[in-house]
């Protein structure tokens, strides 16, 4: 059914023209939250988005009239260049580089230190951002609390990272693929691979108890 649905959009969007464009909507809160779009003229649309609910719409390339719940209706550009994800809640997201390399490509990137940074061709810079008040040092960016989030990513809030994925033979350091987070899942899935850690450097499964 979402493979059905998904390409009933893509069908849609194909034969009204390049006029068009697909809007990704998401909601990471635990409330439903209502939307109108255009209200009183002939493109209207209004619905609500549930919670957790990630979602497509297709909007007239242009500037719209948005209202979020019981707010006051705001602007939005969809002639912009570029996709853009609508964040309604205002929340917080995280795009992380994730490094994808060769067997051989660690002890390299070990043995030449910070040159390495320079070589390896980067798509997000080395920085520090705060999760839970705590400093975590990476190839990120935080996005906090903006309406409407430019896509720079490849990897969607609801796509899984692949295991692997194929670079050109020459590469000899690899190559980073950019995913985008809700920043509540992401400090659970930093939660879940430090107790995990900590289980593995125990030799338990976490949450187990010893019991008799």
């Amino acid at each position: 059914m979402r493979f059905f649905l998904f390409s009933m959009l893509l069908l849609l969007v194909s034969s009204c023209g390049d006029n068009n464009k697909i809007l990704e909507i998401d909601n990471p809160t635990d409330a439903a939250i209502a939307l109108s779009f255009d209200e009183g003229t002939e493109g209207a649309q209004a619905f609500e988005i549930q919670p957790q609910q990630n979602m497509q719409i297709v909007l007239a390339s242009g500037k719209h009239q948005v209202k979020i719940g019981e707010e006051d209706a705001v602007e939005i550009d969809m002639a912009a260049k570029g996709d853009f994800l609508f964040n309604p809640s205002r929340s917080n997201y995280i795009v992380e580089e994730i490094w994808y390399g060769p067997e051989t490509a660690s002890a390299m990137i070990e043995a030449l230190g910070d040159k390495a940074e320079n070589m390896m061709g980067h798509k997000l810079p080395k920085t520090t951002i705060e999760v839970m008040g705590f400093p975590l040092e990476g190839h990120f960016k935080k996005i906090e609390g903006d309406l409407m989030i430019k896509q720079i990513w490849e990897i969607g809030v609801t796509e899984k990272a692949p295991e692997t994925i194929q670079t050109e033979a020459n590469n000899s350091f690899g190559e980073g693929i950019l995913k985008v987070h809700r920043e509540n899942e992401y400090i659970m899935a930093l939660f879940e691979a430090a107790m995990q850690a900590q289980a593995d450097s125990v030799g338990v499964e976490p949450g187990a108890t010893n019991g008799n």
